[in-house]
């Protein structure tokens, strides 16, 4: 399958095809990749149906932990199908796709929710 990078090679600064984990970790054992990516991708999946979601707070966290999931759910089918994961996003010493920005964004919701949550408690 010819990547849209590969056909367009002057929209694209860098393309790395990464093997591994972040920052290329765990490279040169790709079935160990492959096989946590899908073992954390189903874990991700089904905490979807056990979150709560009957306040605010539970709602941005379940949000925020599907947009994780679904930044995960990219990469792991990436791994599997590929086996690597296309990165085309420099941004300092790292390259990153879209999925990478959905997990952050994701962690970074399900993290304020836990904390508004607890806070509202207190």
């Amino acid at each position: 399958m010819k990547l849209h990078a590969d056909l367009h090679p002057e929209k694209y600064r860098e393309v790395v095809r990464n093997r591994g984990f972040a920052g290329e970790r765990l490279k040169t054992r790709p079935e160990i990749v492959r096989a946590v990516s899908a073992v954390l991708t189903v874990f991700g999946i089904s905490m979807i149906f056990f979150l709560p979601d009957d306040t605010e707070m539970e709602k941005l966290k379940k949000a925020g932990w599907t947009l994780l999931t679904a930044g995960g759910l990219s990469n792991t089918l990436d791994r599997l199908i590929r086996h690597y994961v296309v990165d085309y996003i420099p941004k300092g010493r790292y390259v990153y796709n879209l999925g990478d920005f959905a997990i952050a964004a994701g962690a970074a919701g399900f993290v304020a929710g836990t904390v508004l949550d607890r806070n509202k408690e207190a």
